[in-house]
Parts: C-alpha cells; sequence; structure tokens
C-alpha cells in the first residue's frame, strides 16, 4: 500500500516532540521560540506560507493529542482525567486555531498572516 504524503509528517513529528518536552515540566515559553524558528525555517525552506504552514501542524498536534487519548483509553475500564485532558485540548486546537497557535507557539495565526 502506498504511503499518504500530507506534506507534513516530518514537521509534525518535531512539533510532537517539541509538544513533549513540555510533559517532563519544559515551560512552553523555553519552547516557543525553538518552535517558531523551526516553523519559519520549514516553511520558508518550501515556499510555503508560515500561517497555513502553522495552522496545518498545529491541527496535526490535535487529532494527535486525540489518537492519544483513544489509544490511553483502550484497556482503560472507565474516563480518565488524562483523557478528557487531551480531547479537550484537541477541541480547543479545533475550534480555536488562532488561540492555540498563540498558547503554544507564542504568536497568533493573524499576526503570522499580517508579516507575511
Amino acid at each position: 500500500m502506498g504511503r499518504l504524503d500530507l506534506g507534513c509528517e516530518r514537521p509534525l513529528a518535531i512539533l510532537l516532540e517539541f509538544l513533549g518536552a513540555l510533559a517532563f515540566g519544559v515551560p512552553i515559553e523555553e519552547i516557543q521560540p525553538a518552535l517558531r524558528a523551526f516553523l519559519d525555517a520549514y516553511a520558508q525552506s518550501r515556499g510555503w506560507d508560515l500561517a497555513k504552514f502553522a495552522a496545518r501542524a498545529i491541527r496535526f498536534a490535535g487529532a494527535r493529542m486525540l489518537q492519544t487519548a483513544f489509544e490511553n483509553l483502550d484497556k482503560a475500564e472507565e474516563m480518565t482525567g488524562e483523557a478528557v485532558r487531551l480531547m479537550q485540548g484537541s477541541l480547543n486546537i479545533f475550534t480555536r486555531p488562532d488561540w492555540a497557535a498563540e498558547q503554544l507557539i507564542g504568536t497568533p495565526l493573524r499576526e503570522m498572516s499580517a508579516r507575511a
């Protein structure tokens, strides 16, 4: 079976690694400059619009959070607090992408579009 090329697998993995650092107590403010620089450099190297690319990467992160919640519940007998937090975070990302960008990478999507 052929691999689906979404043009975003590697950047998504790196985004998730940055977000995973949060689980180890690294303050998000310390991660944001590196994450913004990565997203900007990756988008520039591909000739992509930064705001559109960042929005796409953030949506993929939200989808991955939802998948993680369901994976964690696979053998659970009841809903867990962690799964609820992951699902709420995912919902927030999907319904408020500009807010999510500001929270995750420190810059709202609308400001990225304005700088382009």
